[in-house]
């Protein structure tokens, strides 16, 4: 129940404000009991904050169909936004961000906790279209680490300075960003597949005829 309530006061006011006194009357305890179970407030913000982080949900899920297309990279940028753009998360990047100085530790966690799990689900996707060679990519690691970049953009430093970004802008540079990285790292099959409707990419078809 403190942890509970020292999280919430913490993500809510940041480290500074929430007081110990604050905590105690979120969680019905006295002071008193706070200070039996954590010597010191930073003891408290860092166990509540790793417990937290323990339980944040930021999986992305991208329905799996029977044949793996580009597309899904498109579907894995947009379920992307909507995680990282979701408050809980964007105020959770904010707190923990300011409050290094004193809780270093806590920044390695919450890259463990919510990157580190969307960085994994990137790299097998990325392995399928290999898989069926629609990409060609030397390091799957280093691939999806540029995509995850280029997904994040301009849009995470409006959402870290508190300006909204708007869905369709969202999409848009999604798509665009997916684009940019498929230029660099489709394959032959996949350039060769982009011309053969009636409006033919021309950087592919001058790639093409090289």
């Amino acid at each position: 129940m403190i942890l509970e309530a020292a999280a919430e006061l913490f993500l809510e006011s940041g480290y500074e404000t929430a007081s110990l006194e604050a905590i105690a009357s979120r969680a019905a305890v006295s002071k008193v009991t706070v200070y039996k179970h954590f010597v010191t407030k930073s003891a408290l913000y860092r166990d509540a904050m790793t417990r937290w982080l323990a339980n944040l949900r930021c999986e992305i899920n991208v329905s799996c169909a029977h044949q793996v297309h580009t597309g899904e990279l498109i579907d894995f940028g947009f379920e992307l936004q909507k995680v990282v753009s979701s408050p809980a998360f964007v105020t959770a990047e904010r707190r923990i961000a300011g409050s290094q100085a004193h809780s270093p530790d806590l920044g390695k966690a919450f890259l463990k906790s919510a990157w580190s799990r969307i960085h994994a689900a990137l790299v097998a996707l990325l392995a399928d279209l290999q898989d069926v060679q629609l990409i060609a990519v030397a390091d799957l690691s280093l691939a999806a680490d540029q995509l995850l970049s280029m997904f994040r953009g301009l849009g995470d430093l409006e959402r870290r300075l508190c300006v909204q970004e708007s869905e369709e802008l969202a999409k848009e540079r999604t798509v665009a960003a997916t684009s940019t990285f498929l230029a660099a790292y489709g394959s032959r099959a996949l350039k060769e597949e982009s011309c053969t409707g009636t409006v033919c990419n021309r950087a592919a078809r001058a790639e093409l005829e090289g």
